[in-house]
């Protein structure tokens, strides 16, 4: 078995469940995983995912429609920021807004085609606005600047 820890997004997987781990920050209660899949997530020795399809970290992430708001800068609608706070909160760990921020964008420049449908759509006119803009992090600042 592999002894590094297992990663995806800001997670650190624990190598065992039942021991104090001070590298890990998320406790998978199911088997521990072993390897990675196809898209990057965790695995354990029965081929099932270590992670809940209802994480934003996870490749096939599906955003539901309240998790969506206009965005006057980019004057489409994105997912909200929080998305990733909340589900972070309840499990445990904390994220700024800022770090949320990130995380959100790393998403939608992915253009994951398993996430949701118009993805591929928005990751153009993202794209675009970067472009202009110079940096994510200047990106960041114009799509937030009413907050």
């Amino acid at each position: 078995m592999n002894q590094d820890h297992f990663r995806i997004g800001p997670l650190i997987y624990a190598r065992d469940y039942f021991e104090d781990d001070p590298k890990a920050n998320y406790y998978w209660s199911g088997n521990p995983p072993i390897k990675y899949n196809d898209k990057g997530v965790p695995i354990d020795k029965n081929g099932l995912e270590c992670l809940d399809l209802k994480c934003p970290f996870h490749p096939s992430w599906k955003v539901q429609k309240d998790q969506l708001e206009f965005n006057d800068f980019l004057q489409f609608s994105i997912p909200k920021y929080q998305c990733y706070q909340d589900w972070l909160r309840d499990n445990y760990l904390d994220c700024s807004d800022n770090q949320a921020k990130k995380y959100l964008f790393k998403f939608l420049l992915s253009g994951n085609q398993n996430s949701w449908g118009f993805n591929n759509l928005i990751k153009l006119p993202i794209k675009k606005a970067l472009s202009k803009v110079g940096s994510v992090e200047e990106l960041i600042k114009k799509v937030y600047e009413h907050e």
